[in-house]
Order: structure tokens, then C-alpha cells, then sequence
């Protein structure tokens, strides 16, 4: 009788302490004669995540920067343009590269030297920032699949917990869905915008867009991942929930296509007149921004991606990321490359 009874106090107690460690209930604490919610939480890791983001952006860029440049070289190669390899400079390939409009691989000079497929004729009217927003939405939906198939094994991978995720989940959770609602979604809205973006702000340059892309998707997860240590109403519980999705992406999207068409206007969904893309941005900013510092019922999560989104997107646009971040990539790519002897 007294071990029963002493035991359903060790289970209620036990009961208590989760419950207390999870949602911040429990006995108050007060401090000056207000209530502190949230003080027990675990803590949200800021340094890791952080350098984490900053390694793989510049990593990528990097990488992408890399190929780009072996690519000009090798096309240049094909047309006889470049001679001596040794006395190459960076110089010389961007005015060659130039001149002869971007050494493309869908010139006549080098369509009989690739073999054709059934993917590679089906592709062949899209650009390579097309490909690649194609690629990565085929990624969306096989993931959402597999997601739904082995939930158990698969979303550890792919679902990002600020509070004990690893940190390349801050990736991997931008190429997750939890429901056909919002993967569609995505994926429309990325079909409308991403080539316009791509064309105008990308020169139509698939791994100036891919190192965009995915450096973003790293970036805005970062976002969401530090929102909930912000002093905000009801936010600082989503370190426990699971965040995932492109989302983040197709607001950077819309915020570079903000900065690039201000005045134009678009039709808004469930709205009958036209408005200017900068006023659209400008709302949904604002919007995000309630969602995060006070809360919206009904919508309680990815406020920090979205608002990180329209952030990042605006600003490598508006301070040309072309000209500041993607040409120093090439150049020290390029620099690289040589050095080891690979061009």
C-alpha cells in the first residue's frame, strides 16, 4: 500500500518536472514581482548554427564560383579561344567570356558533342536556373514521399528542433514538406517567380542561382532556428517544433523581385485590385513581423524564415551581390584553380 502510493508520487512528481521542462509551467519564479515564463527551457545554440550557416554559404559560393569558372575555360578551350594556359589571367576569361556572349553549351559549335536523352530533350528549352528550380522542387516531392512513408527514420534527417537537431538540418529542413498543402504551394510560387529572378538578377547563370539558393535556404533556416530566443510573446516554444519547408527561399525570391520591379504591379491572391510588388513585400514584412513579436493564432511558426527571406533576398539585389559576393567568388575560385595546377 505505501510503495503504491509512494510510487504515484514519484510518477506524478516525474509528470510535473517534463512538463514544467517542456512548456515553462511549473512553480513561478519572480523576479521584482513578475513571472518569468520560459526560464527553465533548454537553451537554443547560437554559435554552432551560426558558423555552421557562414562556412556552407561561403563554401557553396565557393563551389559553384568553382564550376562556373571550369566551365567558361572548357568552352573557351572548344573554340580555340585561349591559348598558352599558363599566361591565363581572370581578366582574359571574363573578356573572352564576354565577347563571345558566355561561352553556352547550347551553342551549334557544341550540340553534336553531347549525347541526347529522353531527360536532356525534355529540359532542353529550359535554362539552367530553370533546370535547377525543377531539380529541387523533384527533391520536394520525393522527400514529401519518403517523409510519408518512413516518417520514423526519415524526418530525424530532414525536420530541423532548434533545441537538439544537428546543424546540417538547417539544410536539410528546406527540402522537407509535412503536407501536400505546402509543398503545391511552394512549388507554384516558386515556378512564377524564380525564373523572372533568375533571368534578370542572375544573368541567367544556373550556378550564380544555385549557390543563391541553397546558401538562402541555409540562411533563413538560421533564422527561424534563432527566432525563438527573441523576447516574444508566444515564439520562444517553437524551439521545440519541428521547421521545415522552401518557404524562406521564395521570400528571398520575392524580395529580390521587389527590389528589381518596385512599381510593378502584381494581382494578389483573394484581392481584387493590383498592387505594387514593393507594397506587397512591404505588407508581408510587416505581417511576419506581428507573427513573430506577438503572434498570430492559427499561425505560430515560420515568421523567422519568411521576415530572413525578404532580408536577404532585398539585400543582395539591392547592394549587387553580383558585382560583391558572386565576381570575388569567381576571382578567388579562378586564382585557386590555378594555383593547383587545374587550369
Amino acid at each position: 500500500m505505501l510503495r503504491a502510493q509512494l510510487k504515484r508520487v514519484s510518477l506524478s512528481a516525474t509528470a510535473t518536472a517534463l512538463r514544467s521542462r517542456l512548456t515553462g509551467a511549473g512553480p513561478s519564479k519572480r523576479r521584482f514581482g513578475s513571472f518569468i515564463p520560459g526560464a527553465e527551457m533548454p537553451p537554443v545554440p547560437i554559435l554552432r548554427p551560426t558558423i555552421f550557416v557562414l562556412v556552407f554559404s561561403a563554401g557553396i559560393y565557393f563551389a559553384c564560383a568553382a564550376h562556373d569558372v571550369h566551365r567558361d575555360i572548357s568552352n573557351a578551350r572548344k573554340r580555340r579561344l585561349l591559348t598558352e594556359a599558363s599566361t591565363w589571367t581572370y581578366d582574359d576569361l571574363e573578356e573572352y567570356k564576354h565577347r563571345y556572349g558566355g561561352f553556352s553549351v547550347n551553342d551549334s559549335w557544341s550540340r553534336g558533342e553531347h549525347t541526347r536523352n529522353p531527360i536532356t530533350e525534355l529540359l532542353s528549352g529550359y535554362s539552367n536556373p530553370e533546370k535547377f528550380t525543377l531539380g529541387v522542387l523533384a527533391l520536394n516531392i520525393g522527400f514529401y514521399g519518403a517523409g510519408s512513408l518512413a516518417p520514423g527514420t526519415f524526418m530525424q534527417h530532414f525536420n530541423h528542433v532548434a533545441v537538439w537537431s544537428p546543424n546540417y538540418t538547417l539544410l536539410t529542413s528546406a527540402f522537407l514538406h509535412t503536407n501536400i498543402i505546402s509543398a503545391s504551394f511552394n512549388t507554384f510560387a516558386m515556378i512564377q517567380i524564380a525564373p523572372d529572378v533568375a533571368r534578370e538578377a542572375f544573368d541567367g547563370n544556373g550556378n550564380h542561382f544555385a549557390a543563391f539558393f541553397l546558401s538562402t535556404a541555409a540562411i533563413t533556416s538560421l533564422g527561424e532556428h534563432i527566432a525563438p530566443t527573441l523576447p516574444t510573446r508566444s515564439y520562444k516554444m517553437n524551439r521545440f517544433a519541428p521547421t521545415h519547408g522552401t518557404t524562406g527561399v521564395f521570400m528571398a525570391m520575392l524580395g529580390a523581385y521587389a527590389v528589381l520591379h518596385s512599381d510593378l504591379k502584381m494581382n494578389v491572391w483573394l484581392s481584387s485590385s493590383e498592387h505594387k510588388v514593393k507594397d506587397v513585400a512591404t505588407a508581408w514584412a510587416v505581417f511576419e513581423l506581428v507573427g513573430l513579436l506577438i503572434g498570430i493564432p492559427w499561425l505560430g511558426w515560420g515568421h523567422g524564415s519568411r521576415l530572413t527571406g525578404l532580408a536577404v533576398g532585398s539585400a543582395y539585389i539591392f547592394y549587387d551581390g553580383q558585382k560583391h559576393v558572386w565576381q570575388p567568388s569567381r576571382k578567388i575560385a579562378f586564382r585557386g584553380m590555378k594555383l593547383l595546377g587545374m587550369v
